[in-house]
């Protein structure tokens, strides 16, 4: 039925064991998924952070996946690790990190998941 389909619809993002964040074009995280606590923070310590200052840098990663899927709007991914960020320590571990414009009616971009 269709109270059940929108319920599933609704938790199916939360109960995803992978992060998942809605960023804007500034890139600050609009909306993160229960899995975002993994970061060591609660969700509403995330939401309405930078997505860097979220993993404790001061400013956006190299190469971000995030920032390049804002900019060119296309699909990007990026392996974040201690050996491919300047600032990434080593407790973060690797994370195969991968970014989807957000598009509104008119195709403009609006951000990026």
């Amino acid at each position: 039925n269709e109270t059940f389909n929108e319920a599933i619809k609704a938790g199916l993002l939360d109960a995803l064991p992978a992060i998942v964040a809605v960023h804007d074009t500034h890139q600050n995280i609009l909306w993160a998924n229960k899995a975002g606590e993994a970061t060591g923070l609660k969700e509403e310590e995330i939401t309405g952070k930078k997505c860097w200052f979220v993993w404790g840098l001061d400013r956006r990663c190299y190469n971000s996946p995030v920032t390049s899927a804002i900019e060119k709007g296309i699909p990007s991914e990026g392996e974040m690790t201690y050996d491919t960020q300047d600032r990434w320590s080593q407790w973060h571990g690797t994370w195969l990190v991968k970014a989807v414009p957000l598009k509104d009616e008119k195709g403009l971009i609006i951000g990026a998941i």
